[in-house]
């Protein structure tokens, strides 16, 4: 479907994408992140809390979020973040296989 957005547009309120696809979208205290059918993502908010900065490729199947930062999971089990790093953004696994990101308010596992 279409996403729209209102509100601060520092957080996010302004920003979304224009084009139809889209199968999730996922939130932190500050930015957006959705997941398009062709499996890439669009991001929007604090540029410094994940709403840019996010997955170039293609090929993801899932996104999840802390308080400022995303991780997606791609369908090899690759998994990329973005965003704060005190939120979680820094050092995520280069190795691929996973089938599942969890979170807190500051990081992940997988």
């Amino acid at each position: 479907g279409a996403v729209s957005a209102w509100g601060d547009e520092d957080y996010g309120g302004s920003g979304a994408p224009v084009s139809w696809g889209y199968l999730n979208i996922v939130s932190n205290d500050h930015a957006f992140a959705a997941l398009h059918s062709d499996g890439y993502i669009s991001t929007w908010g604090d540029t410094s809390n994940g709403g840019a900065g996010g997955p170039t490729s293609t090929g993801f199947v899932s996104i999840f979020s802390t308080s400022g930062a995303f991780a997606a999971l791609n369908a090899s089990g690759s998994i990329v973040s973005w965003g704060s790093g005190v939120s979680g953004s820094n050092a995520a696994p280069t190795d691929a296989g996973y089938v599942h990101v969890y979170s807190t308010a500051k990081a992940f596992a997988a």
